[in-house]
């Protein structure tokens, strides 16, 4: 019996060794100033970096030129200046343009008044006489009528020759022609402009009206104005210098408006599929380093760009307003968010070790390190996802790993 109860106490003594052993594997003692920080949930955003370049949008920059030739009389603004959509920015000498806007006024009002004229017709004393020409006609014409009747009879008693009888037959013809005439006469004194006069004075009339109005719209050009609200970008005519305009309009000035800016960030080819329309970007210049700025995407160029044999796309960001501080040109770094998660568990990525194929982290355990692997997800801004492995309000060692 006192063998067996030396044996127990030696199998006892045993395993408490061995427990004490396992129990130091993988821990190592650490002091307490060692750099640790705690499983915290919070909120992380996958993203893409682009390098590209400030540029202005569509209808953003405008170049303000003349389309009619003339003298630069006044130019009111240079680089630099701010202009609101309809201010006059210059001036041409337009006295030709005002000598044609007169002729063509005359013009007008002459074609206007032959159209009234048409369309009046006939004076009253104009058919007054017309019409006392016909009462003539017809009263000699039954004058005559009745000369032939008494003729006739007078022929007839033999009291007069063939002859008197043929006269008096041709004053009935002629009588009869005159009044024909008179009446046709009436007729066109009360008609005397057919529809057709009256439609192609109308004609005339319009085209004098069209005539008027392109002279007051060259009249207009003579008078630049800004037609969106933006800076002075360059001035390429001075006041004084003559310009003719031809196909193309010259320009004067160029307008940018600096709050309809989009950056052109060229993004590598392995990241472009997960690139999509509506998705937010923040962007920093050089010229302000410590400010970020906001945009969306809005378009993909299906184009690419190749560099070095590296394949690139344009990827079109719409920036927001930057109060003026963004210039065209200028670099940008680009950062586009592709997706987001809100409260998952996360460490300082440098808590991160990789050791041959797993990713480890070292917990703090009562003053001891106890070695971890775990499985790790997105990374943002010096944070990375934890999946599994840790739990939250644990403390992982951010440093260099004590040795043993």
């Amino acid at each position: 019996m006192k063998k067996i109860g030396i044996i127990v106490i030696a199998s006892v003594a045993v395993l408490a060794l061995g427990w004490l052993g396992w129990r130091a594997i993988g821990r190592t003692d650490v002091g307490a100033d060692a750099p640790a920080a705690v499983v915290s949930r919070r909120d992380l955003s996958a993203s893409v970096l682009a390098t590209g370049s400030i540029r202005p949008q569509v209808g953003a920059e405008v170049k303000v030129g003349s389309r009619v030739s003339g003298v630069l009389q006044k130019l009111h603004f240079n680089i630099g200046d701010a202009v609101r959509r309809g201010d006059l920015i210059a001036e041409l000498d337009d006295r030709d343009l005002r000598a044609r806007v007169a002729q063509a006024e005359a013009a007008l009002e002459a074609a206007e008044a032959r159209l009234a004229l048409v369309r009046l017709g006939s004076r009253e004393q104009e058919i007054a006489q017309a019409r006392s020409a016909v009462t003539d006609a017809e009263a000699t014409r039954a004058l005559a009528e009745k000369q032939l009747q008494r003729q006739t009879a007078l022929f007839a008693e033999k009291l007069v020759p063939q002859s008197e009888v043929d006269l008096a037959v041709k004053n009935l013809d002629s009588a009869a022609a005159r009044l024909d005439a008179e009446r046709e006469r009436l007729a066109l004194v009360e008609r005397k402009y057919l529809p057709e006069d009256v439609a192609v004075v109308s004609a005339q009339a319009a085209e004098a009206r069209a005539s008027l109005s392109l002279a007051r719209t060259q009249l207009s050009y003579g008078r630049i104005a800004a037609p969106i609200d933006g800076v002075i970008a360059s001035v390429s005519t001075q006041e004084g210098e003559a310009i003719a305009a031809g196909f193309q309009a010259p320009t004067f000035v160029t307008l940018v408006d600096l709050d309809r800016l989009q950056a052109d960030a060229f993004v590598d080819e392995t990241d472009i599929g997960k690139i999509a329309a509506g998705q937010r970007a923040v962007l920093t210049v050089d010229a302000f380093p410590d400010r970020d700025f906001a945009g969306t995407v809005v378009a993909i160029l299906p184009k690419a760009l190749i560099q070095q044999n590296v394949v690139y796309y344009d990827t079109v960001v719409e920036l927001d307003p930057s109060d003026g501080l963004l210039r065209p040109d200028m670099t940008a770094s680009v950062r586009i968010l592709v997706g987001e998660r809100k409260g998952v568990l996360v460490v300082p990525t440098p808590a991160i070790k990789r050791e041959e194929a797993e990713r480890v982290v070292y917990v703090l355990d009562e003053g001891r390190v106890v070695r971890r692997v775990v499985r790790t997800g997105w990374r943002d801004g010096g944070f990375t996802e934890i999946v599994g492995g840790l739990a939250e309000g644990e403390r992982v060692l951010t440093g260099a790993v004590p040795p043993g």
